[in-house]
């Protein structure tokens, strides 16, 4: 009977410490690895933001729900990380969230804004693109409020800060734009405005110091949206970033019309991919006269290439009702391992 009793006894502590170790506090520090954006499904309100961990390898999903009891929002559009602080910025919510890098807790929120898209930083000041009203707001970050808009193109998407300049790609939105307005930082003003190819999209700064903006290129409807009438090319445009004119185009093709750009650590080869009728990652090096080459196959909704290493983080959404897919890539397009995020993968933000 005593034989049996211990028996007992030893099993039940054997579940209780199991237990507890499966219930411990779960690991919270986001100090290295990437953060992956969740957009989320339009008007559900699902947005989320996940953490690769680089030391174990590891994905911890939902984590601005996990820290504040509540989701981000409706549409995570894109994440800047000033300081010990991220912004996210949560375009249908008409809001940016910012919390603390560390472990993800809210500091504050900014709202009322309009269709935020994304924000490069200089200074006390962000530059936010906004579709609504088709402008730049310029964001005090110490009080957190709007100071000034500034009208530039229709639906400005990808902005890029380059010495006093900001060249924001004017995607025309709800409509058609082929233009980037270059906006001193000086006078808070646009001085220049470069006809560069159907719907710009986002930049890049390459080994020369050389701006480039990737057009997607239009797509021309019926009226019924039934049918294709006619289609511009996506193309790669070099500017200067000195005298604000166009050094070089690429033509990329007349019926893939890419949506994501990155560059490698060394800034010799450009990467752009994803979008509409694209299906795969090209690289192009930034001294090449004709289009890339294929890289990595697959449907995606969005890359990031890592800083450090190169390594093309490819972001899948097989629908947007259910979880997605980061599918990690060497440089050279080689597949190294595929992890479980949210809904809507678009972008990866690495911690540096």
């Amino acid at each position: 009977m005593k034989k049996i009793n211990l028996l007992l006894i030893l099993a039940f502590v054997a579940v209780f410490f199991s237990c507890k170790k499966d219930h411990e506090t779960p690991n919270t520090s986001y100090s290295d690895g990437a953060f992956i954006l969740n957009e989320g499904a339009m008007f559900a309100g699902n947005a989320s933001v996940s953490f690769l961990r680089f030391s174990g390898d590891s994905v911890s999903n939902q984590i601005f729900q996990n820290a504040n009891g509540r989701p981000v929002g409706d549409v995570l559009q894109s994440m800047n990380l000033i300081g010990d602080q991220a912004y996210l910025i949560v375009n249908n919510s008409n809001k940016i969230e910012i919390v603390k890098t560390s472990d993800f807790s809210q500091q504050g929120v900014i709202e009322n804004l309009k269709l935020p898209r994304f924000m490069a930083v200089k200074g006390n000041y962000g530059y936010l693109t906004q579709w609504d009203d088709s402008s730049v707001g310029i964001l005090n970050l110490s009080t957190r409020s709007l100071e000034k808009s500034v009208k530039v193109g229709s639906g400005p998407e990808g902005i890029l800060i380059h010495g006093n300049y900001a060249f924001v790609a004017n995607s025309g939105g709800f409509d058609h734009d082929s233009t980037v307005s270059v906006i001193d930082l000086t006078t808070q003003s646009v001085v220049k405005t470069i006809e560069v190819g159907g719907m710009p999209k986002k930049f890049v700064v390459d080994k020369n110091n050389m701006v480039w903006v990737l057009c997607s290129g239009d797509v021309f409807y019926t009226p019924d949206w039934s049918a294709v009438l006619r289609e511009t090319p996506s193309k790669l445009v070099q500017l200067s970033p000195g005298n604000l004119t166009i050094l070089k185009e690429i033509t990329l093709s007349s019926n893939e019309h890419f949506s994501s750009l990155d560059i490698s650590p060394d800034k010799q080869t450009i990467y752009y991919g994803c979008g509409y009728s694209v299906s795969g990652i090209y690289a192009l090096s930034v001294d090449a006269a004709s289009a890339g080459t294929l890289k990595v196959s697959g449907m995606f909704n969005g890359f990031s290439v890592c800083p450090k290493n190169g390594e093309i983080y490819a972001l899948e959404a097989p629908s947007y009702t259910a979880a997605g897919n980061l599918k990690r890539y060497s440089a050279d397009g080689q597949h190294l391992k595929t992890y479980k995020v949210g809904i809507g993968p678009n972008a990866a933000v690495f911690v540096e």
